[in-house]
């Protein structure tokens, strides 16, 4: 039994290795499939930490394939944000989970060396919680963000993800937080190397298979701006659907969104706006994403919110008007969101924003409107 569940985990990990190969291949510069390829690896790691003969080796050259193994929640929670979250940016405090789990880590294998006895209980329950959280962290994400998500293969992905991987992460830490971390029966060993076979070969194949859907594309589109990003999402159009556009639906859209400004409402869905413009969902959700070029629907909200802040904030005439008043007006339920999604867009807080257009005169910022072709 245990040379089929080594021969089961080799499979696995060859499997990883060319996911990781397929990742990098078309979209190395991608944040989202370097992040995979990483998750990938740590999948890796995990398959070789979990089989008989490495568990019963000694030695500290199995250090660095124990790291990777205890990074794996860490690595799973960074590549679901970045592969459902299109405005993820990495930071430094991104890194300090994946630190603080190897710094766990790290104090479990001392305690286990007689050095800090009593470090190895607590260190080994912190990691176990730290992982749990990052991994339902993840989960949440991929979850609340699946209304606004125009890709209809990440939509769905979105669950495969969630069910598939993250439950079954989630089910193994929970074991080893309950029952500790002892030697695992063999039937129950084989049972979670089928398992992950199955989940690794599965997510290999929507990734070759959707990778180009899935992935966010390096700067592009979204570099675009306000202005011209219609033109740019029809270059980047696949030829098949060059043709594919809708002039009428379209022209609902831009006089919902420019002239009855529909963005003003607080909270306003796709779902909302579908029967604002008395059109099925999946109709609108098709022209936001291909005509538009936007990849969710909260991304082209902020846009139109933006441009209109844009063009309040640069008006003398409303210079003495507080900017939370601006955003209240604007749809936003507070000041905070409206403060991120305006530095996203601007580089700029909306205080600086306006400070400089009033000291250099109304025309010195631009404010477009993302459904102006």
């Amino acid at each position: 039994m245990e040379l089929i569940d080594t021969g089961i985990r080799s499979a696995a990990a060859a499997i990883a290795l060319l996911t990781i190969v397929l990742l990098l291949r078309d979209s190395g510069r991608s944040l989202a499939a370097w992040l995979g390829a990483a998750f990938a690896l740590g999948v890796v790691a995990y398959l070789v930490c979990a089989a008989p003969p490495f568990r019963a080796a000694t030695g500290w050259w199995r250090l660095p394939v124990v790291i990777g193994c205890i990074a794996n929640p860490a690595l799973f929670w960074l590549f679901a944000r970045s592969l459902f979250d299109d405005a993820m940016r990495l930071s430094p405090w991104d890194a300090l989970p994946l630190l603080l789990l190897e710094a766990l880590a790290l104090s479990r294998i001392a305690g286990a060396l007689d050095i800090v006895p009593q470090a190895h209980a607590l260190a080994g329950a912190a990691g176990k919680v730290l992982a749990i959280a990052l991994v339902l962290h993840a989960l949440f994400v991929a979850w609340t963000g699946r209304r606004g998500d125009l890709l209809p293969a990440r939509r769905r992905f979105r669950l495969v993800f969630a069910a598939g991987v993250g439950g079954y992460i989630l089910l193994v830490l929970a074991t080893e937080l309950s029952v500790g971390e002892a030697a695992v029966p063999a039937p129950w060993s084989l049972a979670g190397a089928t398992a992950i076979l199955a989940l690794v070969a599965a997510l290999a194949l929507y990734l070759a298979r959707l990778r180009r859907s899935l992935l966010p594309a390096p700067a592009g589109l979204a570099a675009a701006g306000p202005h011209g990003i219609e033109a740019a999402a029809a270059q980047n159009r696949p030829p098949s659907q060059q043709h594919d556009t809708d002039p009428a639906l379209l022209g609902r859209l831009r006089q919902l969104m420019e002239v009855e400004e529909a963005w003003r409402q607080e909270g306003l869905t796709i779902a909302a706006l579908a029967e604002l413009a008395a059109v099925p969902e999946y109709r609108l959700r098709r022209a936001i994403n291909s005509e538009l070029g936007y990849r969710n629907f909260p991304a082209y909200l902020n846009d139109c919110r933006i441009a209109a802040a844009r063009r309040a904030l640069a008006d003398p005439a409303l210079a003495a008007l507080p900017v939370l008043t601006v955003a209240l007006d604007l749809g936003y339920g507070s000041i905070g969101p409206f403060n991120r999604a305006f530095k996203e867009r601007t580089g700029q807080t909306p205080s600086a924003f306006r400070q400089a257009a009033l000291r250099n005169g109304p025309g010195s910022q631009a404010a477009g409107n993302p459904t102006a072709s």
